[in-house]
């Protein structure tokens, strides 16, 4: 289990720096273009977290009234 979380926190620490490099490059290539709404990945993210049970119940419920 201890292996597993290093591995996981190596990863992740390795790609943070090309991540970051990748998003610099991209807003460097449009610099004129500004986004409508900064946070709208991170909104889009937590909104479907958030619709998880409601598309698992949504799935149970139609898959029980085709029976």
């Amino acid at each position: 289990m201890k292996k597993l979380a290093l591995l996981l926190a190596v990863a992740v620490a390795a790609s943070a720096p090309t991540a970051a490099l990748a998003a610099k490059k991209k807003s460097a290539a449009k610099p004129a273009a500004a986004a409508a709404d900064p946070n709208a990945a991170g909104k889009k993210f937590v909104r479907e977290a958030f619709m998880q049970p409601v598309y698992a119940w949504q799935a149970a419920t139609k898959s029980a009234a085709k029976k």
